[in-house]
């Protein structure tokens, strides 16, 4: 609010007493508009619907997969500003991944140098919020998203990974590994699995089996 006098501010552009302010009028809800037009052509994104006298509402696009090869989103972000100048001088720009910021910010690191800065205060709606989760940037906020690909959704992957599910769709197998892990030694299978080891002899392990696995796996040391 603006100041119009020493004993009036200005609301809504009518100069009125301080403490006192129009009452309000109540409106009337509009019709939701068409789904607009999506802010992201592959890789999730959001569009939104509006209805005045109400905020906007957005839902996730169908989930589409972004080519093999195709750019980080929020990297096309940050080379966005590369023909921008930062203070007097052109620089390479990747996205910053380190802690300290927001996550919804669009943090730049200049390439070949020891610095990053935020290059805009919110990124693109749709840019996943961290690389190991679903929830996503929505107006600058990171918003949840749950293993339905619905925003705002609490459905969970369970034990098996199985989106929504109980747990009762894989089992466990237990035992003993008897060889030790040199530093470096890992699974040479790419299937999901879960391995506990201690670093004594004769080690206990926990091998969690996804439903396509027929057989143990070999681990080759």
């Amino acid at each position: 609010m603006s100041v119009c006098k020493h004993t009036t501010w200005c609301f809504k552009r009518v100069c009125v007493a301080y403490g006192t302010r129009p009452e309000g009028v109540d409106g009337g809800w509009g019709l939701w508009s068409a789904w607009g037009e999506c802010s992201r052509t592959c890789g999730g994104g959001v569009s939104s619907s509006v209805r005045h006298c109400d905020k906007e509402f957005v839902h996730l696009c169908p989930m589409q997969e972004c080519p093999a090869g195709s750019r980080d989103f929020r990297e096309i972000q940050c080379s966005d500003f590369d023909s921008t100048p930062f203070r007097g001088k052109f620089y390479t720009w990747k996205p910053y991944r380190g802690g300290g910021v927001k996550s919804c910010s669009l943090n730049c690191l200049a390439e070949g140098y020891n610095f990053y800065t935020e290059r805009a205060p919110a990124v693109v709606d749709g840019t996943p919020c961290r690389d190991d989760s679903l929830d996503v940037c929505v107006n600058g906020e990171c918003k949840h998203v749950g293993c339905d690909r619905v925003l705002g959704s609490d459905v969970r992957e369970d034990r098996c990974r199985i989106c929504g599910g109980d747990g009762s769709s894989c089992i466990s197998v237990e035992g003993v590994f008897n060889d030790s892990l040199p530093e470096g030694g890992r699974n040479q299978n790419a299937s999901p699995v879960i391995l506990l080891l201690s670093s004594s002899k004769s080690s206990q392990f926990r091998q969690s089996l996804i439903p396509t696995l027929e057989q143990q796996e070999a681990f080759t040391i």
